[in-house]
């Protein structure tokens, strides 16, 4: 959108593409099938290496070296600018979803209701009300964001 109208941006992938968060004009990312992450540094898209072959679902970074990833099974994925590594989620329910409010404060959402959530050193379960499977959540800061999921659940947290 260049405030006028719409236009394609190529991929370079054919991969089906799952997620994705922009950052600023020059730091977007996308994830998808097959372990698949492009980053946008405002001309082009690049391949950057994940290290899995697992898909991809979700992406929020909260600096260009601070990416979190999530995917099959409880899959967490890490950028700290130079490499994705994997990060134990301490959970083993699958995750959808993943969006933070700071470097220390990031949540991850998933089946059963589980809500994750990063302090800045670990993962651990936070509490949810909805026992169904949350696909997608987006907020303002911790104390004000929503969950959504099956069953026409919205939650308001926390």
């Amino acid at each position: 959108w260049d405030g006028s109208s719409w236009s394609a941006s190529a991929s370079g992938t054919s991969v089906e593409l799952t997620g994705c968060f922009a950052r600023a004009p020059e730091d977007v990312w996308a994830v998808g099938l097959d372990g698949r992450i492009l980053r946008f540094d405002g001309q082009a898209w690049q391949s950057v290496a994940s290290g899995t072959l697992s898909w991809l679902s979700d992406v929020w970074a909260a600096g260009p070296d601070d990416v979190w990833v999530v995917g099959n099974g409880s899959l967490l994925l890490h950028w700290d600018g130079a490499s994705f590594s994997e990060v134990p989620s301490n959970t083993t329910v699958q995750l959808n979803a993943v969006w933070g409010f700071a470097s220390d404060d990031v949540r991850a959402v998933g089946h059963e209701g589980v809500v994750m959530k990063w302090n800045g050193t670990k993962w651990t379960r936070a509490y949810s009300p909805a026992r169904v499977t949350l696909t997608n959540l987006f907020g303002t800061s911790a104390d004000d964001y929503w969950l959504a999921g099956a069953k026409g659940t919205l939650q308001k947290m926390p």
